[in-house]
């Protein structure tokens, strides 16, 4: 399988074979990746279990397209699709800019959203002949993707090998100078937005709470505000971005003692411990304990087109505590963002074992290991079962299970003599090979049946 690429970079090749489906024409060849036009669906996940999670705290599929080209380039009204047939299942919506060495995440959730996090109105197959498509936005013309992509699986991404990295940087480091308010009253939500006047509000270094030892910056203990009054503090905290384009990746990191909200320019991008709707009065809806809070905790942030402005930004939190007369409070975050990768490069298609969602993915890690066979399928028995596994490659070994979790690395390694089973089991096993990923989990269940199934016959088909 090879990545679709633009009919200019096959031109240039030389290559001229081509693919009718429906009203498009998908060209594809073997033509040096390099030749890839801009943009491109640089890296997916069709079967994402907690590689990175949506704002509704949900492991969606996701796609990634990445500006190679040396200059922006705006796909405002182009389109994402799973189906040959529809190729303009999904439209990017406007303002969706992408700066040289750029990347933009899209969930492929069936959420339908084009607001804020964008999330496509479909999901990606794990199974073998998958398509994903980026189309133009005359709606027929495919600039860039993968026909019959191979099968996918669990939290291993597919697409493009890629050389190149941006740089990490700190938008908003710890002990940074913030504004301070513990509400006696409703406010309403404006306090989250960019150009809300907080003159007004005392001033302080973060973290902001109290009770937490050198982590309370300057003026950050709000004990005798909040303690039996109020366990809802607001901070806002102003960040400067001369580029928004050149950013890939934002990191919201936090300690925090029991709850929050954070919102960048009034936009909820991240929620521990909160209500859905918190109120300028509400409580955290868990407990986060001390040996927790005083780790940070990473929520990635989806760059949305209008998320960050050119010049001054706010982040905004509503820090919770779980009552009013708890013994300690915590607010203290920390804003990390990726830059966009210089002199990138793009490889072939294949597998990666860690996923790189907005970050450079590195060269292809190789397919996973293959699926181990069982010799007897599941069933019931009355005596024992002498089961044999196996898997196609030689080197490759097999761990198993016989108590239902999933196999390791350091689970019972399969020698080759068959396994006795003499009780009702499940057995679950899967190959491990190096250099490859994993393969993936195969099981069967086992169920001892008493001796007199035997001779036990009926008309009436008997389910176990």
């Amino acid at each position: 399988m090879k990545p679709l690429i633009s009919l200019r970079s096959l031109l240039a090749c030389g290559f001229y074979t081509f693919l009718l489906v429906t009203a498009a024409t998908l060209i594809f060849g073997v033509c040096s990746p390099r030749a890839i036009a801009a943009p491109v669906l640089v890296e997916f996940m069709a079967s994402n279990d907690r590689s990175l999670y949506d704002e509704d705290g949900q492991s969606s599929d996701w796609i990634e397209i990445f500006n190679p080209d040396p200059t922006s380039i705006d796909i405002s009204g182009w389109f994402l699709t799973n189906d040959p047939s529809e190729l303009d299942k999904w439209e990017l919506p406007t303002g969706v800019v992408l700066p040289s060495g750029g990347s933009l995440i899209v969930f492929a959730s069936n959420k339908d959203r084009d607001v804020g996090e964008l999330h496509a109105n479909f999901k990606l197959s794990k199974e073998p002949g998958g398509y994903l498509a980026l189309v133009e936005g005359d709606g027929q013309t495919v600039a860039n993707g993968y026909i019959d992509y191979p099968e996918q699986f669990d939290d291993i991404s597919y697409g493009l090998a890629q050389t190149g990295s941006g740089s990490d940087v700190t938008i908003i480091p710890e002990n940074s100078i913030s504004r301070i308010l513990v509400p006696t009253s409703d406010i309403g939500t404006t306090w989250r937005d960019r150009l809300f006047d907080d003159s007004s509000w005392p001033s302080g270094n973060t973290g902001i709470g109290y009770d937490y030892g050198n982590l309370i910056g300057s003026n950050g203990d709000v004990r005798s505000e909040t303690e039996d009054t109020n366990a809802t503090v607001y901070v806002r905290i102003p960040f400067t971005i001369d580029s928004p384009e050149s950013l890939t990746s934002l990191t919201l990191r936090m300690k925090y003692d029991d709850g929050f909200a954070a919102y960048i320019n009034g936009t909820l991008v991240a929620s521990a411990g909160a209500p859905a709707s918190p109120q300028w009065n509400s409580v955290a809806t868990a407990d986060n304990p001390d040996s927790a809070a005083v780790i940070f905790e990473d929520f990635n942030i989806p760059i949305g087109p209008n998320l960050l402005g050119k010049g001054g930004n706010i982040l905004a939190i509503q820090g919770l505590n779980r009552s009013t007369g708890s013994s300690d409070l915590l607010v203290l975050p920390q804003l990390d963002a990726t830059t966009a990768a210089t002199n990138p490069g793009l490889g072939e298609a294949g597998y990666f074992q860690s996923s790189t969602p907005a970050t450079s993915n590195g060269t292809n890690q190789g397919l996973p290991a293959g699926a181990v066979t069982f010799s007897i399928p599941g069933r019931g028995f009355t005596n024992s079962v002498s089961l044999e596994l196996s898997v196609a490659s030689p080197t490759a070994d097999i761990r198993y299970t016989t108590n239902g979790n999933v196999p390791t690395a350091s689970s019972t390694r399969y020698t080759g003599n068959p396994i006795t089973i003499t009780s009702s089991q499940i057995i679950r096993a899967r190959a491990y090979s190096n250099g490859l990923a994993p393969g993936p989990v195969s099981e069967e269940g086992y169920i001892e049946l008493s001796s007199s199934a035997e001779s036990f016959s009926s008309d009436i088909p008997v389910v176990i």
